[in-house]
């Protein structure tokens, strides 16, 4: 993992960056991906880590777990619909 530099911080990643809690610096201290959203008009106002972070391997294992029995099931019925046809 790459140390630490805020140095090429935006002025906006610095001033939000300011007022995160701690737990929250920390996790950007550590690369985790971190996006700062507005509540109000529900856009990103900036994030942190997006081009250096990457899912670990578990995560994206488990996602794919979750997922692929409903994924064979569509396609089986794509195929039926298909040779109904």
């Amino acid at each position: 993992m790459q140390s630490f530099d805020n140095s090429k911080f935006t002025e906006i990643q610095k001033r939000e960056f300011e007022s995160l809690p701690e737990q929250t610096k920390d996790l950007v201290c550590k690369g985790h991906l971190v996006k700062v959203i507005s509540l109000e008009s529900e856009e990103e106002i900036c994030s942190f880590n997006e081009d250096t972070y990457e899912i670990p391997k578990s995560a994206l294992d488990s996602f794919v777990r979750a997922v692929l029995p409903d994924i064979v099931e569509y396609y089986s019925n794509k195929k039926e619909d298909l040779t109904e046809k």
